[in-house]
C-alpha cells in the first residue's frame, strides 16, 4: 500500500469520529430502600432528557424557556431513545444515596426534526446558515451601444 493510500485511509476513518456531533448529559437518582436500579433508570432518563435538551438549544431558535421546553417536550415524548443513534457510560454508580451517570449521546437530527414537526414547532425554529455572494465586474472601455440605453 502506498504511502499516499494510508494517509488517506487514515484520515477517512477519523472523519466519521470528527464530523460526529456528541452531546452529553448528567443525571442523579436518588437510591430508596436500597433500589439501585431504579435510581439508575431515573438517573439515565435525567441525563437522556439534559442530552436532548442541550441538542435543541444548540441547533434550534425555539425563542424562549418556554419554547425549549414544548421542543423537549415533544422530543421526549414516547420513547425518547428513537431520537438517539448511539450513546456510550462515561461514568456510571452509586455514591451515597444517589445513583450518578454521564452519557455522551449521538443524537438522530431526522428524528428530532420528525418529532418538532409532529408537534407544530419545527416551522422558523430551525437555524440556519446563510451565504450572499456578492459579484462586481468592471467594464475598462466605454459602454457597448446596447447597455448604455
Amino acid at each position: 500500500m502506498s504511502r499516499g493510500a494510508v494517509v488517506l485511509a487514515l484520515l477517512l476513518a477519523a472523519v466519521p469520529a470528527a464530523a460526529q456531533e456528541v452531546v452529553r448529559g448528567a443525571g442523579a437518582g436518588v437510591i430508596l430502600r436500597g433500589d439501585e436500579v431504579s435510581a439508575r433508570s431515573r438517573a439515565v432518563d435525567k441525563a437522556l432528557r439534559q442530552a436532548l435538551g442541550d441538542y435543541l438549544a444548540d441547533h434550534f431558535a425555539l425563542g424562549d424557556l418556554q419554547g425549549l421546553d414544548r421542543a423537549l417536550s415533544a422530543v421526549t415524548a414516547g420513547d425518547p431513545w428513537q431520537c438517539v443513534d448511539r450513546y456510550r457510560f462515561l461514568s456510571d454508580g452509586a455514591e451515597g444515596t444517589l445513583y450518578k451517570v454521564e452519557l455522551e449521546v449521538w443524537v438522530s437530527a431526522s428524528a428530532v426534526k420528525e418529532r418538532l414537526a409532529a408537534a407544530g414547532l419545527l416551522q422558523g425554529a430551525e437555524k440556519e446558515v446563510r451565504l450572499a455572494v456578492l459579484v462586481v465586474t468592471s467594464v475598462r472601455g466605454p459602454w457597448p451601444p446596447e447597455l448604455a440605453a
